[in-house]
């Protein structure tokens, strides 16, 4: 047996299914302690091992989705949406600006409903995909990123459906399209603000080549957490710009 535990700052009213509210809890045992595998106890565990440590992770989600036309029979594969100049996306529009511009009137609900839930998200680009999208989040604090990651999801599915369309986050939605992922841009500071990936010299520190060395002896044991489904696995190709079986510091290079 268990209860859920509000968190006092994360009562947000639901614009865009008025009049309700949304609110984030901690599930918590009834003798008060908490529920040792809740994900936001884990996380805050591991954040407070950094404080321990005095350091302070910064990090900013980038997630990528497909808009895709309604689909209400399960069974059925999912389509390119009609866009509002009437026509389906045929080619790859990488960063395309038009191709975004045709989905105009869901993304200005989506940036309004975001911002009235202090949902942080900064640019939208045009992914490889015919209607595939990514949203960059502002970068902050790992917890407060992970609820306004759960939050985003939930506005833009509702919101597509509000403009007649269906957002999905799957690995790989579509066999024939690229798939979809969730970069995690991270940096470490210290208590005075300074970033310590970078030393004196203002080249790699020993402690980021480290930090790299442990994401790429412990991200191997975590793809069951991070990839839990058989969907993510259909993405594993390599025409299809799927992640890279390294780990590097590069601004691009992201494995």
């Amino acid at each position: 047996h268990l209860s859920i535990r509000r968190q006092r700052q994360m009562c947000i009213r639901d614009r865009y299914k008025d009049p309700t509210a949304q609110v984030i809890c901690d599930a918590v045992n009834l003798n008060g302690s908490a529920v040792i595998n809740s994900s936001r106890h884990v996380l805050r565990k591991v954040l407070k091992m950094y404080d321990d440590l005095g350091y302070n992770p910064i990090v900013s989600p980038e997630v990528e989705f497909y808009l895709v036309k309604p689909n209400p029979d399960a069974d059925y594969p999912l389509e390119v949406p009609t866009a509002q100049s009437g026509r389906q996306e045929t080619g790859k529009q990488a960063f395309g600006i038009d191709a975004v511009n045709e989905f105009d009137n869901l993304f200005e609900d989506v940036y309004n409903y975001c911002e009235e839930q202090n949902i942080e998200i900064d640019t939208i680009n045009h992914e490889s995909g015919s209607a595939q999208m990514e949203i960059n989040f502002q970068h902050g604090d790992p917890l407060d990123l992970a609820d306004q990651v759960f939050l985003f999801k939930r506005t833009l599915r509702q919101s597509a459906i509000k403009h007649k369309l269906y957002a999905t986050f799957m690995a790989k939605p579509m066999e024939n399209q690229p798939g979809s992922s969730l970069h995690l841009h991270q940096s470490l500071h210290n208590k005075n603000g300074k970033n310590i990936f970078f030393n004196k010299k203002n080249i790699l520190s020993n402690l980021m080549k480290n930090y790299i060395g442990g994401l790429q002896v412990y991200t191997p044991k975590l793809m069951p957490i991070h990839a839990p489904n058989v969907n993510s696995y259909r993405r594993l190709f390599a025409t299809w710009d799927a992640c890279l079986l390294y780990t590097s510091p590069s601004p691009r290079d992201r494995g």
